[in-house]
């Protein structure tokens, strides 16, 4: 997630060099960047936090949610056969 001091600004010439795979915008100057899967987002968000263009560059690791646990299992459960 990025956003630009300048919220009529499109970033997309500043980050030509970060090979990105998508740019979202969120409104008010705000975008969710995506990397190509080779680049370290926490370095590329150093870097652009220290650019003055920006008012804040931070990570925004997706999770997903795993199907294991109880539900995983219900029906070997002896009590649902």
């Amino acid at each position: 997630m990025i956003g630009l001091k300048d919220h009529d600004k499109q970033p997309s010439a500043l980050l030509k060099k970060y090979k990105t795979t998508d740019i979202e915008s969120r409104g008010n100057g705000e975008f969710t960047v995506h990397l190509a899967e080779d680049v370290d987002p926490l370095q590329v968000a150093q870097e652009l936090a220290g650019q003055p263009q920006f008012a804040y560059a931070e990570p925004d690791f997706v999770r997903h949610r795993l199907r294991f646990g109880p539900q995983a299992f219900f029906r070997r459960q002896r009590a649902h056969r």
